[in-house]
């Protein structure tokens, strides 16, 4: 029955790849960037390797499966400020359902982009003859070289600000099959908003965590499957989908190693590494590569609460990540 089950959860694994390889090479556009930051500042310490390592309410993302691991009630969240204006907030809440061994979480992401400047021609001209009045064009040069013919040169003025905001709502279900495999899912629905246009759309997440050895877990995710945003416009884009293999060694009862191989839509693979050293089972510290970026993190635990922190060096800036987790 042991080598079955195990036959069972690799074949799972190839089956759900194949597809999921198969989908991406068919996919035309991108969005829901936002959808790769990560959530969760320990995950996020330990370089992104959380696809095996992930087993609370912060599974919601990392891996489905892991909400497996969740006992009682959880709740999390977290706040990022990143550079060029840009925000990112994430609340999550799970518990075991009933005596069937399901375990449910919802989790909430938004991320924004504020300030971003309405520019209009203003002098009441109908400067491209279209009909309509201060045109949201630029005027002069472009790229040092003067504007077609027709085209006036007019002041351009700020007429208002408004905002990028993306969101998503998930609802995840996952469920302990025996004392080495769980299995989870995700169902989602996505919404975005920029100046006049707003666009959504539903996608799904599908999750494995088979634990091999008392030391070594081993995990499989595939995120944002069928997952496309549908504009008012009538245009589509697909977000990529990422599948996610990787595996945890616990070396012993405070020291953790972490693994995950990363294959997004028309990227190559890319690598995430951790390890996790905790002492007095109160305060951990941690070290990471994510996809080669560095990565660093810190932990305490004071009754109920958990607090982590992440340090992540990024082409765009440094970014620091608090977050927050309590069970009830």
């Amino acid at each position: 029955m042991k080598v079955n089950c195990k036959r069972f959860v690799l074949a799972g694994m190839l089956g759900v790849s194949l597809a999921t390889i198969s989908q991406a090479k068919s996919a035309q556009g991108q969005a829901a960037a936002y959808r790769n930051l990560g959530i969760d500042a320990r995950i996020l310490g330990l370089g992104g390797a959380g696809v095996a390592v992930s087993s609370d309410v912060n599974a919601t993302y990392w891996n489905p499966a892991g909400l497996a691991g969740v006992k009682g009630k959880e709740a999390a969240a977290m706040h990022t400020s990143l550079s060029l204006d840009r925000n990112y907030n994430y609340l999550g809440y799970a518990r075991p359902m009933g005596k069937d061994g399901w375990v449910l979480g919802v989790a909430y992401h938004r991320f924004s982009v504020d300030g971003i400047p309405e520019t209009r021609i203003h002098n009441g001209l109908d400067v491209d003859g279209n009909g309509r009045f201060d045109d949201p064009i630029l005027t002069g040069e472009v790229d040092g070289a003067p504007l077609a013919a027709g085209r006036a040169t007019a002041p351009v003025r700020i007429f208002s600000y408004f905002e990028d905001a993306e969101s998503n709502i998930s609802i995840s279900a996952a469920k302990q099959v025996n004392s080495r495999l769980n299995l989870g899912g995700t169902v989602r629905y996505l919404e975005q908003e920029l100046f006049t246009e707003s666009a959504d759309g539903v996608g799904f997440d599908f999750g494995v965590q088979y634990k091999a050895s008392k030391r070594v877990t081993l995990g499989a995710s595939f995120r944002d499957m069928f997952e496309s945003l549908k504009w008012t416009t009538g245009r589509k884009d697909t977000v990529p989908i990422t599948a996610t293999v990787g595996g945890a060694f616990q070396v012993n009862q405070s020291t953790l190693i972490a693994l995950d191989g990363v294959k997004r839509e028309r990227e190559e693979v890319g690598l995430r590494l951790g390890v996790e050293k905790w002492f007095a089972e109160k305060y951990g510290l941690r070290l990471g590569s994510n996809e080669g970026e560095f990565t660093a993190g810190a932990s305490a635990k004071y009754e109920e609460w958990t607090f982590d922190y992440a340090y992540n060096d990024q082409d765009l800036g440094n970014v620091q990540r608090i977050s927050a987790k309590r069970r009830f």
